[in-house]
């Protein structure tokens, strides 16, 4: 569930607007999200819904965190995990990230 933008001034090299060909393939090809999905949608718009989101980003969050500051204190070069939930954690030259996973469960 989302939402896509065409600009109405975005043409092919022909001149034909993009708008109206995306139109027809997204019609074509998909009829659309079912009510309830939409209803879920709507409903994480209002108050209620977004303040539960925050909440769940809240917590994705803290797990990064929690994430990069342990592979950090091992010894790692660690990216991200700031201001998304993704943590990427550099590993030794010619280590695979299963040799890693068993060496960090060890420790």
């Amino acid at each position: 569930l989302g939402w896509t933008v065409i600009p109405s001034d975005l043409k092919f090299s022909d001149g034909t607007p993009v708008r109206q060909d995306f139109n027809r393939v997204m019609t074509t090809a998909f009829n659309g999200a079912s009510n309830i999905v939409q209803g879920g949608g709507l409903a994480c718009l209002d108050p209620e819904g977004q303040e539960e989101i925050n909440k769940l980003i809240d917590y994705y969050l803290e797990n990064a965190a929690m994430l990069k500051e342990a592979m950090t204190s091992i010894g790692f070069n660690v990216f991200g995990g700031d201001n998304a939930p993704y943590v990427f954690v550099q590993l030794p030259e010619g280590k695979s990230s299963w040799d890693m996973f068993s060496e960090i469960l060890e420790k």
